[in-house]
């Protein structure tokens, strides 16, 4: 489910890119004669995008499913009107998987504005106007390129998005705002807390690990090893994990507490669905809880966030606590 959700929140969106065979789109007719065309399939009461049009600020509630909204007509075939409810249902029934994994993003988002309000965490419009010019212009360039004269913009987010380019200026602002507040909330709630980070390296081959364990004793370079010998994912960047607190679920986690910064954890060894894994831990550095006001941090979470953007790893960490804490909530709390 996790995995699933990650390709829903953490890319800003698929549909930004510009598809192999985006030129199918228009064959035949005139650019404008398409765009009318293309325009009248798009489905009514589109214009607010399930918020308020054109909203100037950008609160914690624009995380949330609109309280008043209602079984609304977003299409009609002839006589026959069909509405939100039969989207969904639909949804279910052709693709379950897809429709699980929208249900548990706006769980996550509630729990992302929950803790937006209780923190006083909030994303500058300026800012997110600022990413919504520069994103539409890296589109428009894209597009340009690969389709040159055969294709405007315009037809191209109609035809490709179902949008009007001002709908898709409005969806594009309201996405990165979410975007920005999970990034705001994971890493704001991780400064609030004890946190160690390590790299590690793994190996079905326990004898692999005895051998990197005497070099590194020996002073060889941890990371250099863990490049060469391991056999997790995160061999590319020498087995190096984000800061993760003391909630996280990982076979490494409690032993890494008990390092301190450049100290070696024995070898450990993790049984999961029959398979024995091996785990060598090396503890890089120990970061002390800030109890801190989110004013006072925003710029210095701005420049981590452009240094070193959400990653998986990190999304899963928070997303589990922040599932974790709010199931262990006594019932209609």
């Amino acid at each position: 489910m996790i995995r699933a959700l990650l390709a829903v929140v953490l890319p800003l969106a698929a549909c930004s890119q510009v598809p192999r065979d985006a030129a199918e789109a228009v064959r035949g007719g005139s650019d404008a004669a398409a765009a009318r065309e293309a325009s009248a399939t798009l489905p009514v009461h589109r214009s607010d995008l399930g918020v308020a049009a054109g909203p100037q600020d950008l609160p914690p509630r624009i995380l949330l499913p609109d309280a008043g909204t209602r079984d609304e007509e977003v299409a009609r075939a002839g006589t026959i009107q069909i509405r939100k409810a039969h989207v969904f249902e639909r949804l279910l029934e052709t693709d379950p998987a897809r429709a699980r994994d929208l249900t548990d993003m706006l769980v996550l988002d509630a729990l992302v504005a929950q803790q937006a309000e209780r923190f006083a965490i909030r994303v500058d419009p300026a800012t997110i106007d600022t990413m919504v010019q520069e994103e539409e212009e890296r589109l428009r360039k894209q597009v340009e390129k690969e389709l040159s004269t055969r294709v405007s913009f315009e037809l191209y987010v109609a035809r490709q998005m179902g949008m009007r380019v001002e709908e898709y200026r409005r969806w594009l602002r309201l996405s990165l705002a979410r975007k920005v507040y999970r990034e705001y909330v994971a890493r704001y709630l991780g400064m609030r807390e004890d946190r160690v980070q390590v790299r590690y390296v793994v190996s079905a081959d326990r004898k692999v690990l005895e051998e990197v364990s005497q070099k590194v004793q020996a002073g060889a370079d941890f990371a250099t090893l863990a490049l060469r010998h391991s056999e997790d994912e995160t061999r590319s960047d020498g087995g190096l994990l984000p800061p993760f607190g003391r909630g996280f679920e990982h076979p490494v986690a409690k032993k890494a507490f008990e390092l301190e910064p450049g100290q070696l954890s024995p070898i450990l060894e993790y049984t999961a669905g029959g398979a024995t894994r091996h785990y060598l831990v090396y503890c890089v550095r120990r970061m002390p809880a800030r109890v801190v006001e989110f004013a006072a941090v925003r710029e210095e979470l701005d420049r981590d966030m452009r240094a070193r953007p959400l990653s998986a790893f990190e999304f899963n960490a928070f997303y589990l606590q922040l599932r974790g804490a709010a199931e262990a909530l006594p019932s209609g709390r």
